[in-house]
């Protein structure tokens, strides 16, 4: 179900912040007025690690009311849900020239 509704959302609010060290990017992003936010670490490239929660309101696809808790449907499909963020206008041309690839399970 949340990848049918992966082609169909509407994100909101996209922008990325780089952690103090070099090997991670964090992409913040609302859906359903919600915000969520994907850590990114360099391995082979700029990979998913999680999807986390950044509100205490209940989450519109898991219900959990914990800011910083693992979102996880949205982290099931976070590789698909990087590929669709890194679209986003907002940081489209960033991701022209950073190294990315999928997440290795």
């Amino acid at each position: 179900m949340i990848q049918e509704l992966l082609h169909q959302m509407e994100f909101s609010d996209v922008f990325q912040r780089p952690h103090r060290s070099d090997d991670k990017i964090s992409i913040y992003f609302s859906v359903q007025d919600y915000p969520f936010r994907l850590a990114l670490e360099k391995l082979d490239g700029y990979q998913p690690l999680r999807v986390a929660h950044e509100s205490i309101l209940a989450c519109p696809f898991c219900s959990t009311k914990f800011k910083g808790m693992t979102c996880k449907p949205l982290d099931y499909h976070s590789s698909e849900l990087f590929k669709k963020l890194i679209e986003q206008p907002s940081i489209r041309l960033e991701w022209l020239f950073l190294e990315h690839s999928e997440r290795s399970d």
